[in-house]
């Protein structure tokens, strides 16, 4: 006989409501909501214009920055979002390397 885990209502909660899960689904969420305007200003930012990887990594390290700055929810859901800004700038860089280790 197979015995299936009981999830009570409690634990649900604490795992809607801890921080791991917040910034996992504020990455999944917010990051594609902002994400455009994010490369409208690098794109406009003469600085950055010739690296773009490096100017959205640059955006995601100032939103971990200011994440630092304040506290509680927004905290967790800047951390979310900086990761989520800084792994879509580094995730054309490594395509080929992964998709290298799969056609092997």
């Amino acid at each position: 006989m197979v015995t299936v885990p009981t999830v009570s209502v409690s634990k649900f909660q604490t795992f809607l409501t801890s921080k791991e899960f917040i910034a996992v689904a504020s990455a999944v969420v917010v990051t594609p909501l902002i994400l455009t305007q994010v490369r409208n200003i690098v794109a406009r930012t003469p600085l950055l214009q010739r690296n773009f990887t490096i100017g959205m990594v640059l955006v995601g390290f100032v939103i971990f920055l200011i994440a630092f700055m304040v506290s509680g929810f927004i905290r967790t859901i800047l951390i979310g979002v900086g990761a989520g800004v800084a792994i879509t700038a580094l995730a054309p860089i490594f395509e080929g390397q992964i998709s290298g280790v799969f056609n092997r």
